[in-house]
């Protein structure tokens, strides 16, 4: 029988190498928490604020992102201009830039809005037999496609715009055999039944495959963005709009975006409203980087695209931190020594390319609301 000092000494060992295991454990956990250095930007800065607390990020390598909301609702400039700050970011120089434009939606031109250093590295998921782009029309074509990306080991960032204009193999093999059978009742003046579940494939793809594609993101740190249309939520029960493609989309995402038109971007011209653009309400309904889910204005504009300078100034303004001079249309922010009317600091900054000066004043004004609001509390684990 062992003496009794073997036997303790045992056991210390034993919790020893516990607590080395523990603490491995949670350095692993800490070290997987997102990285704000390595953040990637929207390239809207109350946007990247609300998302991630800091201006110069909005999602993380090895994240999922879905951006649901009505046509004409600016869910396509946001993801090209997404693609456009990892085109400039050498963070990204290595990744791939994937976009799955089965709804053929970008109909801007994308080298003028966003430059030439996004349509060099612009790419589709893969080639058909004569080499011309292809991109899914199934939502099995769309796993196809991510599986050989995460197998080549390349980070990437991939769209798929959009999954809602995804069919499935075995939901089109349904509509074959249910349309067989209405022309042979048509013919035959039958009455058989036409087979049912039609529709239910999709959901049950996304459901398989989710889960696997999460991982391999995570492993890879690439970033997928998924776009689908808005339709309205029908059950009753929750928000009044919705997407198709089941519940695991909505579950395995670090981010859930929906957009809508806020308003129009109008200028009366000799008499006449000339509409110049759209502001995009943009809500995050899930975020698992801070748990924040707020709502901001996006101006878009035909002709020169996101207002990222303009649409910051607007969220200061909206938030009071700056405001007109009392009697006067000017607005000043004496942090940058700026004072004119809204025009006239939007040109200044921009000539003077005082962009980051504005957003890093941003920065410190969304610290300050956020240290404001913050609920006092005392820490229950150290």
């Amino acid at each position: 029988m062992p003496k009794q000092k073997n036997i303790d000494e045992l056991v210390d060992n034993e919790i020893t190498g516990t607590a080395k295991k523990l603490r491995k454990a949670l350095t692993a956990v800490k070290a997987s928490a997102c990285d704000k250095s390595k953040l990637l930007s929207s390239g809207f800065v109350p946007l990247n604020l609300a998302s991630t607390n800091y201006h110069h990020g909005f999602i993380a390598p090895g994240e999922d992102c879905i951006i649901f909301g009505d046509s004409a609702s600016g869910k396509t400039w946001l993801y090209l201009q997404i693609l456009a700050e990892a085109a400039n970011n050498p963070l990204f120089d290595e990744y791939r830039l994937i976009v799955d434009n089965s709804e053929n939606g970008i109909g801007m031109d994308v080298e003028r809005f966003f430059g030439k250093k996004l349509v060099g590295r612009l790419e589709p998921p893969s080639y058909d037999s004569n080499d011309e782009p292809f991109n899914s029309e199934t939502v099995e074509d769309f796993y196809y496609h991510l599986d050989d990306a995460l197998r080549q080991k390349i980070p990437f960032i991939y769209v798929m715009d959009s999954i809602t204009s995804l069919s499935s193999v075995a939901d089109d093999d349904k509509f074959d055999e249910n349309k067989k059978i209405h022309l042979d009742n048509r013919s035959k003046g039958t009455d058989k039944d036409l087979s049912g579940s039609y529709g239910m494939a999709i959901a049950k793809a996304h459901s398989q495959n989710t889960r696997r594609v999460v991982a391999g993101l995570r492993k890879t740190g690439s970033i997928l963005i998924r776009v689908a249309q808005s339709r309205d939520n029908v059950t009753g029960y929750g928000a009044s709009k919705t997407y198709a493609g089941g519940r695991a989309l909505k579950f395995y995402s670090h981010l859930e975006i929906q957009t809508s038109v806020a308003s129009q971007l109008k200028k009366t011209h000799q008499d006449r409203v000339r509409v110049l653009g759209t502001v995009c309400r943009i809500q995050i309904l899930k975020n698992r980087h801070s748990g924040q889910r707020p709502e901001v204005l996006m101006p878009i504009y035909n002709q020169s695209g996101v207002d990222s300078v303009g649409g910051t100034l607007e969220w200061l303004i909206e938030e009071k931190i700056i405001a007109k001079e009392k009697g006067k249309q000017t607005l000043s922010i004496p942090a940058m020594n700026l004072t004119g009317t809204f025009e006239k600091l939007v040109r200044t900054i921009e000539e003077e390319e005082r962009e980051a000066e504005l957003y890093e004043f941003a920065q410190q004004s969304w610290n300050e609301i956020l240290q404001s609001v913050a609920v006092q509390r005392k820490r229950r684990y150290e």
